[in-house]
């Protein structure tokens, strides 16, 4: 989903962080935590009632929760539909094919590895070349990853964060990252959003 103006807004709407600025997001200078803390000396909510109460139709409840995977990933339509339908083909429950696919993508991988902060940070180091899966290049950003795989790269970086626990970072000498590998599929426990993957399952059932 091509962002076009301040992304910022997209999680003040909702009050909720969906880090889209990278480094921003962790700081004190990320404007949904400015705007909670005004609020919230003003009395005008707490943290129990951070969410809006106002009524919200199923489809809309739906939409929402598409929006934010949308926003999160840095996805089109286009994209987010055929992962669907991928996780609809394969055995388990499609909600739970559908987070572990998203989480897969490479571009995912480098920024629960704590490689990168953002996904646009990923998705331009995989465009230009720079990133190896298995010692062959990859150059798209939604290529899916597997249990075991190795991931590579053609210049120097250096952690920027923490790996998720179902990767493992190896660092040369000098501190460089040397490779990434997947060793588990994802964990829902290491999600850093809030998304009812069940909604968005319903939201194209009911429509495809």
């Amino acid at each position: 989903m091509k962002l076009k103006s301040s992304v910022c807004k997209f999680c003040k709407k909702i009050a909720k962080k969906l880090y889209l600025k990278g480094a921003k997001c962790h700081s004190p200078k990320c404007p949904v935590e400015v705007n909670f803390t005004k609020k919230l000396k003003k009395g005008i909510y707490t943290p129990e009632s951070r969410e809006s109460d106002r009524k919200i139709s199923r489809f809309g409840l739906e939409m929402g929760e598409k929006r934010k995977l949308l926003l999160h990933y840095d996805l089109t339509n286009t994209t987010l539909f055929r992962i669907f339908v991928l996780s609809d083909r394969n055995t388990g429950l499609t909600s739970e094919n559908i987070f572990r696919n998203l989480e897969m993508l490479l571009e995912s991988v480098l920024v629960r590895s704590g490689l990168c902060l953002a996904f646009g940070e990923a998705c331009q180091l995989i465009s230009h070349g720079f990133v190896k899966v298995n010692g062959k290049r990859v150059d798209i950003r939604t290529f899916i990853t597997n249990k075991d795989d190795i991931i590579t790269f053609d210049r120097k970086l250096r952690m920027q964060g923490s790996p998720a626990r179902w990767l493992e970072v190896t660092e040369d000498r000098e501190g460089n990252v040397d490779k990434i590998q997947v060793m588990s599929f994802p964990l829902r426990m290491d999600y850093p959003i809030t998304v009812d993957f069940q909604r968005v399952v319903d939201f194209y059932q009911r429509r495809y």
